[in-house]
């Protein structure tokens, strides 16, 4: 049988460093690559809010900086250049290798942008700041509505889209139970391809089918493995198993 693979962990790679210590380096190529059509789309959408947020804090900064003396202004329109010049770099349509370590060290340290829902309420966020350096600045009220409200409006159809993914994956975690299955029991009945790896999304979309009569796409298990592993594993562990039914519900 051969292994189902997890286009986001598959972008982990172990580097040895001085003393032989390792450390997880997340490339995210392999979950670019091998995202479907949908996700794809989102992906530009996305980018494409991003960049109206960055097209934004230019001009900000630029007509801030030279036409008044206002650091506070000045330091806001600095905080939404380098909030959506973030966002630009993640999801950005391309795999350079310089920006895809950009995206290894926002994936490190700001995984909630990773999240479905999480991306959403940050582009309402920026949509709201957008709005507002270009209107309260008095730099461009066009723009301001045009731009602002473009990432605000992607921003809510994320959220709704993550709140609505995350219902579908609890709707599974619930069903489990409410069978009062074993957990360790029911993951070592699914996870065989690897064990020691976990349980790979293919695997995953079975036991929700024939637990609960649910299936995922593949970009829904994209966020739902993203979600749920840990530590860079090419699967879900036994105990992030274990612990997902046992605990809340999460987030995609």
């Amino acid at each position: 049988m051969s292994r189902p693979s997890n286009p986001f962990a598959q972008g982990f790679r172990r580097v040895d460093l001085e003393g032989g210590a390792q450390q997880v380096v997340s490339t995210v190529a392999a979950w670019k690559a091998q995202a479907s059509q949908m996700s794809m789309t989102m992906d530009i959408i996305f980018f494409s809010a991003a960049c109206c947020v960055v097209a934004a804090s230019v001009i900000s900064t630029i007509e801030v900086f030279l036409t008044e003396i206002a650091p506070f202004d000045l330091v806001d329109c600095i905080y939404l250049l380098l909030f959506g010049t973030k966002m630009m770099f993640l999801d950005a349509p391309v795999r350079f290798k310089g920006i895809v370590q950009v995206q290894a060290f926002i994936v490190k340290y700001f995984a909630f942008l990773t999240r479905f829902t999480g991306r959403g309420i940050w582009y309402i966020f920026l949509g709201t700041m957008t709005f507002a350096t270009l209107w309260d600045n008095q730099i461009w009220y066009l723009g301001a509505v045009l731009l602002g409200f473009y990432v605000f409006l992607i921003g809510v159809f994320a959220t709704v889209m993550g709140a609505m993914k995350s219902r579908k994956l609890d709707r599974v975690r619930q069903q489990i139970r409410r069978q009062n299955a074993n957990s360790e029991q029911m993951f070592n009945s699914y996870a065989r391809s690897s064990p020691q790896e976990g349980m790979t999304a293919e695997e995953f979309d079975l036991l929700s089918g024939q637990v609960a009569g649910i299936s995922f796409r593949p970009d829904e298990l994209t966020f739902v493995l993203n979600a749920l592993c840990n530590e860079g594993r090419l699967g879900i562990s036994q105990r992030d198993f274990c612990g997902w039914v046992a605990g809340p519900a999460i987030l995609l």
